[in-house]
């Protein structure tokens, strides 16, 4: 519960009775020890998937879970859950306004679980990020002073990649889109055969590279030597393995990156899984 911890629980439970009194309709008000067993039903919830919620109180056997249904009343449930709130509805900020906030109802929510992330998460030196774990955005890195090394697919421009480096002692790698703004002219896919790579380096030390195995990838770098080169073996047509250049740059990348594209994968076989279960 280090994430979730009273300030938070005690927000929760304030905001939704504020919400419940707002709708003018009889009520009980929510106390904390409600809202952590509703929190604590929810990540249950997570771990054994259901069709649908209501299914945990079912009396069917094989769908039923008793260890659910005794900590709380599908009813409560279903009232938390329709009426649980994290900011004030009264105070949103017009759609026109310039303070106008998409994530106004989460952002308290938002906020605390920066402040916690950055507070209670110890990273190792290698770090592994993409859009499904990120959300797009490296704003929310932490600035410590010992250096890290973050590898995924870099949706920004080279000179975040700087920033990242010089600021937050944060060492970066990771595939690129080739359409990407600011990146530099090189050699076309075409012009390229198996295990060449063509290059260029900022005069900040950032390297973009351009290196192809069967298809081309580009790839950026704030911590690696263009000159740095390994090998590797690679079947041709005839069955004959044949040696090819490859940068440790992109060595370095799959290492790294397994887990996530890992993630990903079971990712995905769960949104599928979750179609079929849904009819979808």
């Amino acid at each position: 519960m280090s994430f979730f911890n009273e300030t938070l629980i005690n927000s929760v439970v304030f905001h939704k009775n504020l919400y419940a009194t707002q709708k003018g309709k009889p009520f009980v008000p929510t106390v904390v020890s409600e809202i952590k067993t509703f929190i604590g039903i929810n990540v249950y919830m997570g771990i054994t998937v259901k069709p649908n919620y209501r299914d945990y109180w079912s009396t069917e056997p094989d769908l039923g879970e008793s260890y659910v249904s005794q900590l709380m009343p599908v009813k409560w449930f279903s009232f938390l859950l329709s009426h649980l709130h994290l900011n004030k509805n009264v105070l949103v900020p017009d759609r026109n306004s310039p303070n106008h906030d998409k994530l106004y109802k989460l952002r308290p929510f938002l906020e605390h679980m920066q402040a916690m992330f950055l507070d209670c998460y110890k990273p190792h030196q290698k770090q592994a990020i993409d859009e499904s774990m990120s959300g797009r955005d490296f704003d929310r890195m932490s600035g410590r002073k010992e250096a890290h090394f973050v590898y995924g697919q870099f949706l920004l421009i080279v000179s975040s990649l700087q920033h990242l480096e010089v600021d937050q002692a944060n060492y970066s790698c990771g595939t690129v889109n080739p359409r990407r703004k600011y990146l530099p002219k090189l050699k076309e896919e075409k012009q390229l055969q198996g295990g060449e790579f063509d290059y260029r380096v900022s005069d900040d030390g950032v390297a973009v590279y351009r290196w192809k195995d069967n298809r081309a990838i580009k790839i950026i770098s704030s911590c690696h030597d263009p000159a740095e080169v390994s090998i590797v073996n690679r079947k041709v047509k005839d069955g004959t393995l044949k040696a090819i250049n490859f940068p440790i740059v992109v060595k370095d990348y799959n290492a790294n990156m397994n887990f996530v594209d890992n993630f990903d994968r079971l990712k995905g076989t769960t949104l599928q899984t979750g179609k079929a279960i849904n009819g979808g």
